[in-house]
């Protein structure tokens, strides 16, 4: 697929100190972003007006998934994602879906955090040539990390094709100034993540471990939509110094002077991205 580059962005140092999830680290506080499975243009609106934030889904359709052209660039999930929950079977018409590039045209120059959210490695190339029109201190990624894979307990067809290898990680953040980065497991239990050995969650530390320098948070994604225990939350702080995705939604909490990622559906619910 042919890219546009985007323009240069002039960064300068400070950068870190005004990206509003770095702050969050700092003051051992939250930023909570919005998150929705349909991004509709009174949300990028109401983003735009309020200073908040929106959540690019980067994805490429192909015929090997289906009767779609090549190197179909949408902002939505693999099709066989909308097969399961609640819109079992209504998958969505991509052709009239605003795409990842029109969506950036809004939001470009505006005081809107922008989190992209990798659906498959074949959208790097178009993430490595458009981050750029979104400020430094206004962005982050997003992926399902390959090497967090725990079991195959929660694979699901689809999922196999969002996996994002940690080298491709790096390549990102070192062609995109450390850009910051959210990486999530698969196939991980409440079992799994509060089983103690001593004073040490093994399976955190295990999770954790190939992440450090490379990620700011880590999703969990506990099975069957389990609330992730503060214990974890603060161990994952202060053992291995990672953030973790929080569901404000469903009354997840983070412990006192723990930093943490704030998901919600709600933009009434979100940080802004910078205070006025």
């Amino acid at each position: 697929m042919k890219q546009q580059e985007g323009p240069p962005i002039g960064e300068t140092e400070d950068w870190r100190s005004r990206h509003p999830l770095l702050k969050a680290a700092h003051e051992e506080a939250g930023f909570i972003a919005f998150h929705t499975i349909k991004l509709e243009d009174q949300n990028i609106e109401q983003a735009i007006r309020e200073n908040k934030s929106i959540e690019i889904d980067v994805n490429i359709l192909g015929p090997k998934i289906g009767n779609y052209p090549p190197n179909l660039l949408v902002n939505a999930h693999h099709p066989w994602y909308y097969l399961g929950g609640v819109d079992r079977g209504k998958i969505p018409d991509y052709q009239n879906i605003p795409t990842p590039d029109e969506v950036l045209a809004q939001v470009e120059g505006k005081n809107v955090f922008v989190k992209f959210d990798l659906k498959t490695p074949g959208a790097i190339p178009w993430l490595l040539a458009n981050a750029n029109r979104i400020a430094p201190h206004l962005r982050m990624v997003h992926c399902v990390l390959a090497e967090l894979q725990y079991s195959y307990r929660e694979e699901e067809g689809h999922t196999v094709t969002e996996y994002v290898s940690l080298k491709d990680v790096k390549k990102v953040r070192e062609a995109l100034a450390d850009i910051p980065f959210q990486v999530s497991c698969r196939g991980v239990s409440l079992t799994d993540i509060t089983t103690r050995n001593g004073d040490y969650f093994p399976v955190v530390d295990r999770l954790c471990q190939p992440i450090k320098g490379n990620a700011e948070v880590i999703n969990f994604h506990l099975m069957d939509e389990q609330k992730l225990p503060p214990e974890i939350i603060r161990y994952t702080w202060q053992t291995h110094r990672l953030m973790t995705e929080v569901n404000i939604d469903e009354s997840e909490t983070a412990p006192p002077e723990t930093p943490f990622l704030g998901r919600t559906d709600y933009l009434a619910s979100a940080s802004k991205s910078l205070p006025d």
